[in-house]
């Protein structure tokens, strides 16, 4: 369903652990027509590297350079690229057809990634797991 645009219905489309190791990636397994209702939900948490704790919340990190680095974005068919807690709970409609576009800003993509979880930077994975995003699609 997440690939037919022609499907009928309200159905959920989720990307585990959405590729943090480069700037944008395109999912085409989330397609998108004209008129489509969105809604995106996002959590979870990302490996970003370096010394310490450095896993960081996908959405709303916190710590150093968290205002403007470490942070998912999202890519709708007709908009731009936009910081994923600008939409998150937002009642979205596409108004052409194309695929989801994910993002991640970071300085330093070549050690980000899933492995060895740790609390993260001021304990904000502590029991948070890995990334996802869930987009819900009513057409």
């Amino acid at each position: 369903q997440c690939t037919d645009i022609t499907a009928k219905g309200t159905f959920s489309c989720t990307i585990n652990k959405p590729i943090v190791t480069q700037p944008t990636t395109g999912y085409q397994q989330v397609a998108f027509g004209p008129g489509d209702h969105v809604t995106v939900n996002a959590s979870g948490c990302v490996q970003t590297g370096g010394k310490g704790l450095t896993w960081k919340l996908y959405v709303n990190p916190s710590g150093p350079n968290s205002d403007r680095l470490y942070f998912g974005q999202i890519q709708l068919p007709g908009t731009d690229l936009v910081r994923i807690s600008a939409v998150i709970g937002q009642n979205l409609t596409v108004n052409q057809a194309g695929s989801l576009i994910l993002g991640y800003v970071d300085d330093n993509y070549s050690d980000n990634g899933y492995n060895n979880p740790d609390n993260g930077t001021q304990n904000q994975c502590k029991g948070v797991g890995p990334a996802s995003v869930t987009i819900t699609i009513s057409r």
